[in-house]
């Protein structure tokens, strides 16, 4: 997803994830050292269509799945259709490809959310 600019749509990622269940966007903000407003992140329609897709599990390179100016929309939807959402990836050096991922979260009580440890492994 290094073209796709800082919006990615429904259209940016038709005809990209096959069958696959489980998908990592890599995207231009993968090089990056410093925060900026307009990270990669998902629109509307794209988490929509993740849904119908039956994705289980999407991660991103960027800040947020869901852009910097937001309601909490895309997140509302995917994870209220079971899909986990993992952010803030060092994807810098992976290629596109099938890979074994293994993701450690803290257990921290009261949160929506964790920190977690993220392994990529190369089938």
């Amino acid at each position: 997803m290094t073209g796709a600019g800082s919006a990615i749509t429904a259209a940016s990622l038709r005809g990209r994830i096959g069958n696959a269940r489980r998908i990592l966007l890599k995207t231009a903000f993968s090089r990056e050292t410093q925060f900026k407003e307009d990270y990669p992140h998902l629109t509307r329609d794209a988490a929509d269509f993740l849904i119908e897709n039956r994705i289980l599990c999407v991660g991103i390179d960027s800040f947020s799945i869901e852009a910097f100016v937001c309601d909490g929309l895309v997140h509302r939807t995917l994870l209220g259709n079971g899909c986990l959402i993992v952010e803030l990836l060092d994807l810098s050096e992976v290629s596109e490809g099938e890979y074994d991922l293994a993701a450690l979260p803290l257990r921290l009580a009261g949160l929506d959310g964790a920190p977690a440890r993220v392994v990529l492994m190369q089938k």
